[in-house]
């Protein structure tokens, strides 16, 4: 049996339509109930931002929570440094995804400056429907895989009769666009902020491979 052996490279592009916010909270004191009363807190105000803004307490998940004693090396008179407790640290990193909506995005990030919560900020601009974005992107990979088997089958006088296998173990469709924005200062010390107005995320653009073994004759 004669066979011939193609890799088709499939690929696809879409508009993000979801905006996906990640938040990380941070909070420490001494006393571990203080420092839970704190942060629970801070959790309140946070979800009373967000129903202000119409969206419902579960619309905000949790990703990560920990909490841990926390050190710091101090440096004493003689010149050495020992190590002292500093408090109980709560981190906590949440997420927040809603339809592509700047305005809105907007609103968000102005209300947290203006509060006392002080996350750090990651957005990321994706998209609702990636089943479907991977299945076409896995069709167009087999179509191309066909066409460059035919084109190869016909210089060498050959016709295919058939599929012996197909090798598709391995996904690397990305659902992100390449835009993103991370604020590396506590919401608060931004000032009014109109990113809607600034930033207008790339396509998101992505690619698979299959591998294909065809029969010819």
């Amino acid at each position: 049996m004669k066979t011939i052996r193609i890799t088709g490279v499939g690929t696809a592009s879409i508009s993000p339509n979801q905006i996906e916010l990640r938040f990380t909270l941070n909070t420490i004191d001494p006393n571990y109930n203080k420092s839970i009363e704190k942060h629970d807190d801070k959790l309140n105000e946070f979800n009373s931002i967000l129903k202000d803004l119409c969206f419902k307490k579960e619309d905000l998940k949790t990703n990560y929570f920990n909490i841990s004693p926390r050190y710091k090396n101090v440096k004493k008179l003689n010149g050495e440094y020992k190590e002292e407790f500093e408090g109980y640290a709560i981190t906590q990193n949440l997420t927040l995804t809603f339809d592509y909506n700047m305005d809105l995005l907007d609103k968000i990030i102005n209300k947290l400056a203006l509060s006392s919560i002080n996350p750090r900020l990651n957005i990321n601009f994706t998209i609702k429907e990636q089943d479907d974005f991977k299945n076409k992107i896995i069709e167009n990979a087999c179509i191309d895989a066909k066409k460059k088997a035919e084109i190869l089958a016909k210089a060498c006088n050959q016709k295919i009769t058939g599929i012996v296998s197909i090798d598709y173990s391995f996904s690397q469709v990305r659902f992100y666009s390449n835009t993103r924005y991370e604020e590396s200062y506590d919401c608060c010390k931004m000032k009014s902020s109109s990113i809607g107005s600034n930033i207008t995320p790339t396509d998101i653009e992505s690619e698979e491979s299959v591998t294909f073994v065809f029969e010819i004759e």
